[in-house]
């Protein structure tokens, strides 16, 4: 978003020790998300709302920047490829 220059407001949550936030476990269900989790997307001009890390930044390049999804087969290979490269880094 910061790369489309599109204004956004990030939230953080402070971590205990114990690795728990009690400032997300309190407001994580006023939030009306539908799986409540970290990372989350509200985007308030279109109503969407998100959970899924990979799925959020799928919405956010459809939405927002078609050319970060790739134009032709070769390239949304690509794309597809590094999103999973990601997903297997993040665990």
């Amino acid at each position: 978003m910061t790369y489309q220059k599109i204004y956004f407001v990030e939230k953080h949550y402070e971590m205990e020790n114990n690795g728990k936030s009690q400032e997300w476990i309190s407001s994580r269900g006023d939030l009306d998300l539908d799986f409540p989790s970290l990372p989350y997307l509200i985007d308030e001009e279109s109503g969407i709302k998100m959970t899924d890390p990979y799925a959020i930044a799928t919405y956010l390049a459809t939405a927002y920047d078609k050319e970060l999804q790739g134009f032709t087969l070769q390239e949304k290979a690509i794309v597809d490829m590094c999103q999973n490269e990601l997903k297997i880094k993040r665990k």
